[in-house]
């Protein structure tokens, strides 16, 4: 949509390729198998892995040993991609936006189609920029993003991305209404956050937040599930927090900004919701 992004790593859940042979974690080798004959399929857009070595691998108990929570916007897919690249590609780029565009391809199987950031992140392990067709490595820190208050609040549904992503283009395609209203006023005030967070302007974020907030529930209400839109209508009503989609939305884990981290933690313990602060 020509919009900024930011990614940012959390070391809290991770993921990596291991081999197994207890059955513990079978399941992941199964898909894993599946995977693997997608790719063999599609071999002319994904010369550039071993895919010998690949299969060969997945046939000897090759599994994916990951806490990262499946169907919660917090990137098992483009872990998993990432850990695929860093194992299978022949020759590794080193041109970012190249990168990019390989991991895009691994990832597509999984969601049907792909940016490849989320998955560059992982890959790097560092926080990552993407602006006017160009991506840098910023130096953001959990101590710079301190200020932020920035947090997780769990939904406890599961969103399978796929179906999301496919559902929001047939959407925007279709629909002059929110093609006005992403392209007059979702990317400008998204661009604007990013540039915030990125110079460290908490003050001005705070002021903007709320109002993207507000945007994202009006343009994007269905993937707000029942259990998290009267807590994000709260936390708008009392400038107590923000919440915004993570991932695809439409369930997982939803993405929250506060001034007011010890308020906020006593307003989701009241209401009996789980949450992690990121930094």
């Amino acid at each position: 949509m020509g919009s900024q992004a930011l990614a940012i790593p959390f070391n809290h859940f991770s993921g990596s390729l291991i081999f197994d042979h207890s059955n513990i974690i079978n399941s992941s080798n199964n898909q894993l198998k599946a995977l693997q004959q997608y790719f063999e399929k599609n071999y002319q857009y994904l010369s550039f892995l071993n895919l010998e070595k690949f299969e060969y691998d997945v046939n000897h108990g090759l599994c994916f040993n990951s806490n990262i929570p499946v169907q919660y916007g917090l990137g098992s897919s483009a872990a998993l991609t990432a850990e695929l690249y860093k194992c299978y590609a022949k020759n590794k780029e080193t041109d970012l936006l190249k990168i990019k565009e390989q991991l895009a391809l691994i990832e597509s199987h999984m969601h049907g189609k792909s940016s490849g950031f989320d998955p560059l992140v992982c890959y790097l392990q560092q926080a990552v920029w993407f602006q006017n067709n160009t991506i840098s490595v910023t130096d953001l820190t959990d101590q710079s993003l301190k200020p932020f208050h920035i947090f997780l609040v769990d939904s406890k549904i599961k969103a399978p991305t796929r179906s999301f992503v496919s559902d929001f283009i047939k959407k925007f395609n279709a629909s002059t209404q929110l093609t006005h209203g992403v392209l007059d006023y979702y990317i400008a005030a998204m661009n604007n956050l990013i540039s915030l967070i990125v110079n460290n302007n908490s003050e001005l974020f705070f002021d903007k937040i709320f109002d993207f907030s507000n945007l994202q529930l009006q343009l994007f209400n269905n993937l707000f599930v029942d259990s998290i839109k009267p807590i994000a209508l709260q936390g708008l009503e009392q400038k107590l927090f923000a919440l915004k989609l993570c991932g695809s939305g439409g369930g997982g884990y939803y993405l929250g900004f506060t001034p007011f981290q010890n308020k906020t933690e006593q307003f989701l313990k009241d209401q009996q919701f789980d949450y992690i602060f990121l930094a």
